[in-house]
């Protein structure tokens, strides 16, 4: 387990990591936030390009917005995206954000494969995923969302998704 004590890990190139060191399919290394701060924030700096990430069999959990105490804070809790992301094998649990606890994309493609996305907290908008502000394609394939939600329950949406009326399409299959 790596225990985040300094602050969120900031992704700034294209990048693959790859949690699943036995390659048996399930995730072998676990970043936890401890809710003091958010997991991962990846962005290149450059809104005229799109890189791509990818995380591959990581347990990422208890990831914090800043500013965030159940709800009214900052986007994701575990991971904030202004890139392009895929998210295969892995487990990402535990997150608080005033948008998408678990993830919030903004403005690019996010893939979740044969991924869990649980217990996860919202405070507006998308407990376990928030897609917005011209966000791309939202592919969810052979992946389980569970236990996520949105604690403002008079206006708030998206327990498990929130995707915003500019998201391009999403894709919902097992």
């Amino acid at each position: 387990t790596i225990a985040l004590a300094l602050g969120e890990l900031t992704i700034t190139d294209e990048l693959i990591i790859d949690g699943d060191i036995d390659n048996d399919g399930s995730p072998d290394v676990t970043i936890d936030a401890n809710l003091q701060t958010r997991v991962f924030n990846i962005n290149d700096g450059d809104s005229a390009t799109n890189s791509s990430t990818i995380l591959v069999g990581l347990i990422i959990e208890n990831g914090m917005a800043q500013g965030n105490i159940s709800g009214f804070g900052g986007p994701g809790g575990n991971i904030l995206t202004f890139e392009n992301l895929t998210v295969t094998g892995s487990i990402i649990r535990g997150g608080d954000a005033g948008y998408g606890g678990g993830i919030f994309v903004f403005e690019n493609d996010l893939t979740i494969s044969g991924s869990t996305i649980n217990d996860n907290t919202g405070g507006t908008f998308g407990g376990g995923i928030y897609t917005g502000l011209g966000a791309g394609d939202l592919e969810v394939v052979n992946s389980t969302l569970s236990g996520n939600l949105v604690t403002n329950y008079g206006s708030g949406y998206g327990g498990a998704i929130y995707s915003s009326p500019s998201t391009a399409s999403v894709t919902i299959t097992n």
